[in-house]
């Protein structure tokens, strides 16, 4: 599911004035899409395109953004899982999928 910012998310997480970002559309330099007279960014797009600008991305933002979208967008209780504790060393995978399939059949969770 593809997360989008605001443009208060983008001066926060690149630090940068609002006037810039404004700048940036007019200049059709920053990819972002307009809904409803306001201004989107999708936010991989947006790392992206930051990425390949040399523009520092501030990690203490990202830090509160990724924690909001875990909770938001967990199907499951992923934190009540995590509160019941258990370490796993040395779990064989080869993606994500088969580590995570590994590490929940280690766990002692409900069926």
């Amino acid at each position: 599911m593809a997360k989008w910012l605001l443009i208060s998310d983008v001066v926060q997480l690149l630090h940068v004035p609002e006037a810039t970002i404004y700048r940036w559309i007019r200049q059709g330099d920053i990819p972002c899409v307009v809904r409803s007279g306001k201004y989107y960014f999708k936010q991989s797009t947006l790392f992206s395109w930051a990425e390949s600008k040399h523009i520092h991305i501030h990690k203490h933002f990202l830090a509160k953004q990724t924690n909001k979208i875990i909770v938001k967008t967990s199907k499951f209780q992923l934190i009540e899982a995590l509160k019941k504790g258990n370490v796993f060393h040395n779990v064989p995978s080869s993606s994500k999928e088969i580590l995570f399939q590994e590490v929940s059949s280690r766990m002692d969770l409900p069926k």
